[in-house]
């Protein structure tokens, strides 16, 4: 059959000797999910990124709220309330690139004015900084005892313990607010990531002390376990913000021990939210505790 030399199929013929009888179309639809994964991974990082700092702020409201319950709950299961029990709060941060204990410690112990109000105890090899802080707590000899411990350095940067501790009578509930709206401005603008424990002990007329703030915490019972006549029991409460992985997908977020003594015959009760984080004051130094 004679086919014309200009025809189209002698065209088609040609173009197809130039690039291969193989050649396969491209797959357009492979590129454009390609492309659509591309986009949402992005958007699924910026999103995480976004919630993270959303939560970062959010931290200082959240905390203030857990304080004010604790407080309450102390109130109603400690004998003679609150304010006769001693109260612990316990600051974790990783501070900036750049930053120093030095610096905290300017910051935590000075005025508005940047004037340091009172003297202040290195030790550890400088690793430690400890003085009473009058800011908000009042200005008698027994105002609350603050200390900031250096616990380690990486290329992200330096963790820090701030351990703000108040002995019986000492503490408000209006004193500990201010010093944790306080501590926690400072610690924002010097670090990125800071956590709050808190924690009160005293005593309680109550037989049974620690079920007593199961029933008005309304927790659920993850753990306990007795040692040496003192009962641990760890909570899961819906009236905290708050909350410490525990593992296997579980979360804790209020935590009692309750120790009968046999000298005063009272029940001696330690209360932390999220968690009792083991003996509080265990970062000082032999040399801080002799002090």
């Amino acid at each position: 059959m004679y086919v014309p030399r200009n025809s189209l199929l002698n065209r088609d013929v040609a173009e197809a000797a130039r690039h291969g009888r193989s050649r396969r179309p491209r797959n357009k639809y492979g590129v454009a999910f390609a492309s659509a994964m591309l986009v949402l991974l992005l958007i699924a990082a910026l999103v995480l990124q976004k919630s993270e700092s959303k939560d970062q702020a959010a931290a200082p409201a959240r905390y203030a709220h857990d304080l004010a319950q604790l407080w309450s709950w102390s109130d109603s299961v400690l004998a003679g309330g609150a304010k006769t029990a001693e109260w612990t709060l316990r600051f974790d941060a990783l501070l900036s690139e750049g930053m120093s204990l030095a610096q905290l410690s300017d910051s935590v112990f000075s005025d508005v004015d940047g004037v340091i109000k009172t003297e202040r105890i290195v030790t550890n090899g400088g690793n430690s900084v400890s003085g009473h802080y009058f800011a908000l707590l009042g200005e008698s000899t027994d105002a609350a005892r603050l200390s900031l411990h250096q616990t380690g350095q990486s290329d992200n940067g330096m963790t820090v313990i701030l351990l703000l501790e108040s002995g019986v009578e000492d503490s408000t509930e209006q004193g500990l607010q201010a010093a944790l709206k306080q501590l926690g401005s400072l610690l924002a603008k010097m670090s990125d990531e800071w956590t709050l424990t808190m924690k009160t002990h005293g005593y309680s007329d109550k037989q049974e002390g620690a079920k007593t703030l199961e029933r008005i915490a309304r927790g659920r019972i993850l753990e306990q376990y007795e040692d040496g006549g003192t009962r641990s029991v760890t909570m899961l409460s819906d009236a905290l913000l708050s909350s410490k992985a525990l593992g296997n997908n579980r979360h804790a977020n209020l935590q009692v021990a309750e120790h009968r003594s046999t000298e005063t015959a009272r029940n001696e009760l330690t209360i932390g939210v999220p968690l009792i984080s083991g003996d509080f004051s265990s970062v000082r130094t032999a040399e801080e505790r002799a002090d």
